[in-house]
């Protein structure tokens, strides 16, 4: 299939651009996401992993980091690898502060819980790629992140 788009070097750096013009509403790219989290308003009632929402009961959370909230059985075994990655992640540095601080009761605070689940999500989604031998893809998300700050604010999304 010829892809309207390509990745080359511009004005603001490394991105990608049409190749030709595009209708639209056409599908120029899939992907998919490095990271996610579900922010805390919504975590009680949202899987982690179907995104999901209840509105009548809240979804059990992980025992080990009470932050992973699952619907089924189904996707709690689909996401096992990743969230057993980012639950062991997330324990480390939450063992690592109370050694630190000498005190039991010092937790990452739990208004920096989803930073601290994306933070583990991208290292261990970049370990994974540096392993694969996909070190380019991170050369390229690293191109287009740091020249971000040359684009005007109100040409960048979130």
């Amino acid at each position: 299939v010829d892809s309207p788009l390509e990745v080359r070097v511009g004005a603001f750096g490394e991105g990608f651009f049409a190749t030709r013009a595009v209708q639209a509403d056409a599908v120029v790219l899939e992907a998919e996401p490095l990271a996610w989290v579900v922010v805390k308003k919504w975590r009680p009632n949202v899987c982690s992993w179907c995104f999901s929402f209840t509105w009548d009961k809240s979804l059990p959370s992980c025992p080990g980091c009470r932050y992973f909230r699952f619907c089924s059985d189904a996707c709690k075994q689909q996401a096992a690898g990743m969230h057993d990655r980012q639950c062991q992640t997330h324990k480390k540095i939450n063992d690592h502060l109370v050694r630190v601080s000498k005190s039991p009761q010092t937790r990452v605070p739990e208004e920096d819980d989803a930073l601290l689940h994306l933070l583990a999500a991208l290292f261990l989604t970049m370990e994974e790629l540096e392993t694969a031998g996909r070190s380019a893809e991170l050369q390229l998300l690293h191109n287009m992140e740091t020249n971000r700050s040359r684009f005007p604010a109100d040409h960048i999304e979130s």
